[in-house]
């Protein structure tokens, strides 16, 4: 089979752009069978694009991480 591409999100989605978005995480964290909330956390991290990635960061700081 092949693999399950990692959901994209970028700055001034839509709420139904995220809602789509989290139907997609949902099936890639199913396919993964990756159940460590520390790396799901990080591949979660690495689906914005650089700008919402910058933007998270600014607003949540050290928090991030946990």
């Amino acid at each position: 089979m092949e693999k399950i591409p990692r959901p994209q999100l970028s700055g001034g989605s839509t709420q139904e752009d995220f809602r789509q978005f989290k139907i997609q995480w949902n099936k890639y964290v199913r396919a993964s069978n990756e159940t460590d909330d520390v790396r799901l956390r990080d591949q979660l991290l690495e689906c914005p694009d650089n700008d919402l990635r910058k933007a998270v960061h600014r607003a949540l700081g050290v928090r991030v991480e946990t």
